[in-house]
């Protein structure tokens, strides 16, 4: 026997209606994002006025990069973008850290004698609880979805691995120009893991954004 279309239909926005963000998930994410605001406005004043009139425009920048993340943040506190919540904790995780760690660069680490490493690594640690908690609220109710957020993590792993290992071997001898043969494999080298390191990136971000597509529309996993 048949389905009729009106159960069919009713089925069908059953499965895509949103469900509301738990409310202890959207008491977190209001915590996470109230006190990450603070900081931030401390951040961006200190970069105006720590060694005044010479400004870290770098610094101030990024900081109002993550003003900006934390507000929209609040908002999904407050029950704001229901469509698509973990999406939206997901974007605001992802700014959050974009302007810490590009902040800390761009202020040369530290900015009138602060030490800014503190700041950078509490924002890491935010963005990856929001992280956390945007998987949660969408992805872990679907198999299809949790697959696509583990293969993004796999890639992003890649990425971190090979920055990671740049970072600590960047006064290796193998980054000094060599004489030779060996100068065009330390550079063969380093473009294959530049290279990859930009392919697990792109596919970090991109199985993301799809476990969260999957997620809110299980057909598209097909």
């Amino acid at each position: 026997m048949s389905e009729s279309p009106a159960i069919s239909t009713a089925a069908t926005d059953a499965i895509n209606t949103p469900r509301p963000i738990p409310s202890a998930v959207r008491l977190l994410v209001g915590i996470l994002c109230g006190v990450t605001l603070l900081t931030a406005l401390a951040g961006a004043y200190w970069g105006l006025a720590g060694l005044w009139p010479r400004v870290a425009w770098p610094l101030v920048a990024f900081e109002l990069v993550t003003i900006l993340a934390c507000v929209f943040g609040l908002l999904v506190a407050r029950g704001k973008f229901a469509e698509t919540p973990g999406l939206a904790i997901l974007c605001v995780a992802g700014l959050i850290m974009t302007g810490g760690v590009l902040g800390w660069l761009g202020a040369n680490k530290n900015h009138a004698g602060l030490d800014l490493k503190p700041f950078m690594l509490s924002r890491l640690g935010v963005a990856a609880v929001l992280y956390a908690l945007a998987a949660a609220v969408e992805v872990w109710r679907s198999a299809p979805a949790r697959k696509a957020l583990a293969k993004s993590i796999a890639y992003a792993l890649v990425f971190v691995g090979i920055v990671g290992a740049a970072y600590v071997y960047r006064n290796a001898p193998v980054m000094n120009t060599m004489n030779g043969w060996r100068e065009g494999v330390r550079l063969a080298g380093l473009a294959i893991a530049a290279i990859i390191a930009v392919v697990g990136a792109c596919g970090g971000v991109h199985l993301a954004v799809r476990a969260f597509t999957i997620a809110r529309e299980p057909d598209s996993a097909a």
